[in-house]
C-alpha cells in the first residue's frame, strides 16, 4: 500500500466516524428520572413519600440502657432494650389511612412484635395500646396501674369532635405477646373499654377511662379519672384517682405528681401513688428524678423510687436507677 493510499482511507475513516457521532448527538439516550425523596410535611415532621406513591413514611427508633440498684435485695441489674417503628400514613376520602409497626427486642434478646394496626378513620384494628388510661406518675417507675398490656382489639375512637373533645371504645383480648389469639369464652376471654376527654387545651386536658371484664366467677370493671393539667410555664402535674372491683378485692387508687422544667436541658419530676385497698393493708409509692438532655435525642435520666407493700411479702422496697435513652 502506499503512503497515498493509507493516508486517503485514514481520512475516510475518520470522516465516517466523525459523520457517525455527529449522527448519534441529536438521539443520546436520555438517562430515566430518578424519585429522589421527598419530603413529606402532611402529618408532620420526619415523614417521606414512598418514591413513586402518595404514601408518607417515618421510620423512628429508640434504644435504651439501663442500671436499676435494688438496696433491700442487695443487687445490681443491667439492662438494655431496643424498638424501631415504622408509621405509613395516606390522606384518603374516608380519612387518614395508617398502619403502623413496631418491633422491639428487650430481656430475652428475641425480637418481638409490640404493635400491628391499621387505622382508617375514626376505625383501629390489630395489636395497639389500651383506651383505658393507667398513666399514674411520671418518669421510669411511674407505678402505673397494672393488668393491662399490649391487647388485640377493635377501636372506635372520634378524636375531632371539636373543641379537644374525643370519645371512644373497644373491644380486646389480652395478647399475651402472641399476634393471634382465640377467644372461645366472651366471659372468660374479652374486655370491653371505653375512654372520653378533652385534650390539647391551653390548661392541659381530662380523661375518664373504663373497663368492664366479664368473668366466669366474678366480674371485674373499675374507672379511673385523670387531670394532665399545665399550672404555669415550664411547670406541669397529674392528678388520678381511680376505683378497681377485682370480684374478691377493691381498691381505690390515688396519685399526684408534678414535673418542672428547671432549664432547657433538665426537668425534675416526683409523684406519689397510694392505694387504699379492702382486705389488706394499704400499698404506698413513690419517686423522684431527673431527666438530662445531654444532647438532641439523647436523655440521661437518674431516679430514685420507694414502695411499701404486703402484696408479696415485702414491707419496703428503695431503687436508685439510672438510664440513658437515644431516640431518632
Amino acid at each position: 500500500m502506499t503512503i497515498r493510499a493509507f493516508l486517503l482511507g485514514t481520512a475516510a475513516g475518520l470522516m465516517a466516524v466523525t459523520g457517525a457521532q455527529a449522527a448519534d448527538l441529536p438521539g443520546e439516550a436520555v438517562p430515566s428520572a430518578v424519585d429522589y425523596v421527598k419530603v413529606c410535611d402532611t402529618f408532620g415532621a420526619g415523614f417521606f413519600y414512598i418514591p413513586g406513591t402518595e404514601t408518607c413514611l417515618d421510620i423512628s427508633g429508640r434504644v435504651r440502657f439501663r442500671v436499676t440498684a435494688n438496696f433491700d435485695a442487695e443487687t445490681v441489674q443491667f439492662r438494655a432494650d431496643g424498638r424501631v417503628d415504622f408509621d405509613a400514613r395516606t390522606a384518603t376520602e374516608y380519612g387518614q389511612l395508617r398502619s403502623f409497626f413496631r418491633l422491639g427486642a428487650g430481656d430475652d434478646r428475641e425480637t418481638n412484635v409490640e404493635n400491628a394496626f391499621i387505622q382508617l378513620g375514626y376505625l383501629t384494628v390489630g395489636l395497639a395500646g389500651d383506651l383505658y388510661n393507667a398513666d399514674i406518675l411520671y418518669g421510669i417507675n411511674d407505678f402505673a396501674q397494672g393488668g393491662f398490656d399490649d391487647t388485640l382489639q377493635i377501636t372506635v375512637l372520634a378524636d375531632d369532635l371539636g373543641g379537644g373533645f374525643y370519645a371512644g371504645a373497644s373491644l380486646v383480648t389480652q395478647t399475651d405477646e402472641d399476634t393471634r389469639v382465640t377467644a372461645t369464652d366472651f366471659e372468660d376471654d374479652l374486655e370491653i373499654q371505653a375512654a372520653v376527654g378533652i385534650a390539647g387545651q391551653p390548661w392541659g386536658g381530662v380523661d375518664l377511662s373504663v373497663f368492664y371484664a366479664p368473668e366466669t366467677a366474678d366480674d371485674q370493671w373499675g374507672a379511673k379519672l385523670t387531670g394532665d393539667l399545665t399550672l404555669a410555664e415550664g411547670f406541669d402535674a397529674r392528678l388520678s384517682a381511680a376505683y378497681v372491683d377485682a370480684g374478691a378485692t377493691e381498691a381505690f387508687i390515688l396519685g399526684a405528681a408534678g414535673a418542672f422544667s428547671i432549664s432547657d436541658a433538665a426537668t425534675i419530676y416526683a409523684g406519689v401513688r397510694y392505694d387504699i385497698e379492702d382486705d389488706s393493708d394499704d400499698d404506698l409509692g413513690a419517686n423522684i428524678g431527673v431527666d438530662y438532655t445531654v444532647v438532641s435525642g439523647l436523655v440521661l435520666t437518674g431516679e430514685v423510687s420507694y414502695s411499701d407493700s404486703d402484696e408479696d411479702g415485702d414491707d419496703e422496697e428503695i431503687q436508685a436507677i439510672l438510664q440513658l435513652s437515644r431516640t431518632w
